[in-house]
């Protein structure tokens, strides 16, 4: 382990909670918009979104990616920040959603329409 001040350590461990937090926020969106709108999606829009969610692993498996980055100063850690936020939601949030959305469409249509209305 790098010997890093303690502020750098709070901050990294902020910037954890924050992604964990980023995951529940995503699970909570896709179970409240299940009902009303991707479970009345066609599959093939949900193949659409499956493939929209595997395209950024795809990238990543294939291309030959080094990256190093040399921060030294406080814009740069907030830009690298930044960066790792977007690339966070398109390698995690969007095949988490994408996953959640197969789960709930399959669920829907396999058991028949209680005429329940989900809690808005």
């Amino acid at each position: 382990m790098p010997k890093l001040p303690p502020v750098v350590w709070l901050a990294i461990a902020g910037f954890a909670v924050l992604l964990i937090a980023l995951c529940m926020v995503t699970a909570a969106m896709a179970f409240r918009m299940a009902r009303r709108h991707w479970a009345h999606w066609p599959a093939r829009r949900l193949l659409g979104l499956l493939l929209a969610a595997a395209l950024p692993w795809l990238f990543v498996w294939l291309a030959p990616l080094r990256i190093t980055a040399n921060i030294n100063g406080t814009l740069p850690l907030i830009g690298w920040l930044l960066v790792t936020l977007v690339v966070f939601a398109i390698l995690i949030l969007l095949p988490l959603t994408a996953l959640m959305t197969s789960v709930i469409w399959w669920r829907s249509r396999r058991r028949p329409d209680t005429g329940v209305s989900p809690p808005a």
